[in-house]
């Protein structure tokens, strides 16, 4: 008995340095893999992973399974829900006002399509403009019809849909595993950088684990428990995924799978359940005719799927090398090289933190040994299945697509905690867990550390991620909106503010005034009422506009928008009403005192008999021949560029110096004049035609 005793622990100690190796051996594999600058360091850190894989399988013992993760006190069970809820909620709001800095013009467009949801009575139907389907349109209104309609309550939307997700990933994931693992899938996934980017920067992919996990957490609660009503919400579920993103489509696969499994291995639950099932399958059916019928009706079955697939370049190039760059770029943006899109990740930056890789590898190894288990069937048919919207596309590193694989990377990696976990109660009983809890704490907190660290600064001070957002449509709306309804707004061309959805959602109430900045007219818009503001949005490099707008409005505001860098990247220049009002009519001259200015030209003119010279710029819209015609009373003679003008004289488009000489012998005045083109238009000489200024 006492060398059984000692030979057990001899056999203990072996193990527990075996795994202690393991995991060592898997940092430095981590270590040589975060090095993807280097090619050579890919097979050296393979080669680490690989023994501590096989170390880590032998110490476990294929995944070793502590009963106790099925049980927690409710109320522990509870807290500590509560308190990574509230991790997650911080991790998802905090400076949300200004992390993401923009609003993509994707994002732009469901705010925007949102307003006019609610303003227009525009109603769309499945699929609109940037592929946004038009339910998240729907939905966003009624949010705004609420909460009201700003950028940030835009993203709040999408970070409430993000909470509830993982509320339906946690209760999905009890019902499978127990609670303890349920709760550590929680914690990895609510400080999770790739999970929080998504929460927070408004795309539509955040609602897919939304779906995805509404239509399954439903379906176990209701196949364990024979009930109908829990069917009919996942159906609700399930069909509604199909209007968010491309990416869901691939989910329907994985549920298949899932129930396959069911069939074979609780067959006799699954059978008991058959009409729910049929319900369930039917009212989904029912759900998805309107897409059915809008792609049939538009012909776009697959188009998005079609572009971004990779199949045709394998018909075109006869062999399989593009899928096994894709797949080599799939598997490595785990823990190597990473989704290089700005929106998505830090570009290039591994998706995981590394204490999350590490036992993503070691999880994900071990776990296919006890594949048919049902709680690891259901994590590697998802991680899996959910891999191929990237895996069968042109890009292999896409972290948007992949969003749905996160709960599943999560659970794998929190099935690892929990094996550690119960191997160090085997091992160590009551000390050994408090040991175990002790590193482990300390591993949670690296986690949220190094997760926060990257998003918060790297990401966050990245000018790449800080450009990739559009930032100049919402920094222009920002500018605009805050000068209001008295104000009309001129908007570099070369911002291409037609299709800014950003911009227009920002400034929705104020399109109207709005408008393209174009040379010369824009300068002096004449159109404008005298008690109206301007407001110029300009590229930072229009330099010599600046400088025109500033001999034009001495007393104007020039302001500069800077980039985290402190370059600046949009200039803003603002004329109050006082000052736009001046700026209107005409110089006038009367006989021969100081000159003045007749802002309501022609109006305010003194009785006669007078002889007055009124100067400024005209404004003519279109090149050709013009001719002066006096419609009023007196003699009028006019020069033009500074030469006296008699009858037809050609002018150009833009802004033309005029010199008018007026002559009333007797009586009240009454000038009326029109500057009338051969080509019919007809210009008059008033106040929203002419300006004081010398515009050149």
């Amino acid at each position: 008995m006492k060398q059984e005793v000692l030979r057990f622990k001899a056999n203990n100690f072996y193990r527990f340095f075996a795994l202690v190796t393991a995991l060592v051996l898997a940092a430095v594999g981590q270590f040589y893999w975060i090095q993807a600058a280097n090619p050579k360091t890919l097979n050296i850190g393979s080669c680490y992973y690989l023994a501590a894989v096989f170390l880590w399988v032998w110490t476990l013992g294929l995944w070793f399974k502590d009963k106790s993760a099925e049980f927690m006190v409710f109320s522990q069970e509870k807290l500590l829900f509560s308190l990574i809820m509230a991790i997650a909620l911080f991790m998802r709001v905090y400076q949300l006002d200004a992390l993401p800095p923009g609003l993509f013009v994707d994002q732009g467009y469901e705010g925007y399509g949102a307003l006019r949801v609610l303003h227009e009575g525009w109603r769309p139907f499945y699929l609109e403009g940037f592929d946004n389907y038009a339910l998240v349109i729907y939905m966003l209104a009624a949010w705004f019809w609420f909460f009201g309609a700003t950028a940030l309550t835009l993203k709040l939307f999408f970070v409430v849909i993000s909470l509830f997700g993982l509320v339906f990933i946690y209760w999905t994931f009890r019902q499978l595993s127990g609670p303890r693992i349920a709760l550590m899938t929680l914690f990895v996934l609510a400080v999770m950088r790739w999970h929080i980017n998504f929460s927070r920067n408004a795309f539509p992919s955040i609602q897919v684990p939304f779906y995805m996990f509404g239509t399954l957490a439903f379906l176990l609660w209701g196949s364990r428990r024979n009930k109908r009503w829990p069917f009919i919400v996942a159906a609700f579920f399930f069909s509604g995924g199909f209007y968010t993103y491309q990416a869901y489509k691939v989910f329907p696969l994985l549920l298949a799978s899932y129930a396959v499994y069911e069939f074979v291995f609780y067959r006799k639950t699954f059978l008991t359940n058959r009409k729910n099932i049929l319900w369930f399958m039917g009212l989904s059916a029912l759900f998805l005719l309107p897409m059915v019928y809008d792609m049939a009706a538009n012909n776009h079955w697959g188009d998005r799927e079609t572009t971004v697939s990779i199949l045709p370049e394998l018909k075109d190039t006869h062999n399989f090398k593009p899928f096994f760059k894709v797949l080599g770029d799939t598997v490595m943006m785990f823990n190597r090289q990473g989704d290089n899109d700005p929106r998505h990740n830090l570009p290039g930056h591994r998706m995981l933190d590394d204490v999350s890789g590490v036992f993503l590898v070691l999880g994900l190894f071990s776990s296919i040994l006890k594949v048919f288990r049902r709680e690891w069937f259901y994590a590697l048919a998802g991680f899996f299945i959910m891999s191929l919207p990237c895996i069968l596309s042109n890009d292999g590193a896409h972290a948007n697509r992949m969003l749905g694989i996160t709960p599943f990377i999560a659970l794998i990696i929190a099935a690892s905690f929990s094996a550690l976990w119960g191997r160090a109660v085997t091992w160590g009983g009551r000390l050994g867990e408090k040991i175990f809890i002790f590193f482990f704490g300390i591993l949670l907190v690296v986690i949220t550390v190094q997760n926060f660290y990257i998003y918060f600064y790297q990401q966050g001070s990245n000018l790449d991620c800080w450009r990739s957002y559009c930032v100049i449509g919402p920094a222009l709306g920002e500018a605009v909106k805050e000068q209001g309804s008295g104000y009309d707004s001129f908007v570099d061309d070369g911002f291409n503010y037609q299709s800014d959805y950003g911009l227009k959602f920002y400034d929705y109430s104020n399109l109207s005034q709005l408008h393209p900045f174009s040379i010369p007219d824009s300068l002096v818009p004449l159109s404008t009422p005298a008690n109206h503001g301007l407001f110029f949005g300009l590229a930072s490099w229009s330099g010599g506009i600046v400088k025109t707008l500033q001999t034009l409005y001495p007393q104007g505001k020039l302001m500069w928008e800077t980039d985290p860098s402190g370059s600046p990247f949009l200039c803003f220049f603002d004329i109050p009403p006082a000052v736009w009002a001046r700026s209107k009519g005409l110089k006038a001259q009367f006989d021969r005192k100081p000159t003045v200015v007749l802002n309501d030209f022609p109006e305010g003119l003194p009785t006669g008999p007078s002889r007055a010279v009124f100067s400024g710029s005209l404004f003519v819209s279109e090149q050709g021949r013009y001719r002066l015609v006096n419609r009023g009373t007196g003699t009028v003679h006019w020069q033009v560029r500074g030469r006296p003008v008699q009858g037809w004289v050609e002018m150009k488009k833009g802004f033309i110096p005029i010199k008018i000489t007026w002559n009333e012998p007797v009586g009240i005045p009454l000038l009326n004049l029109e500057v009338i083109g051969d080509n019919g238009i007809h210009v008059p000489l008033d106040s929203d035609h002419v300006t004081p200024l010398e515009v050149m």
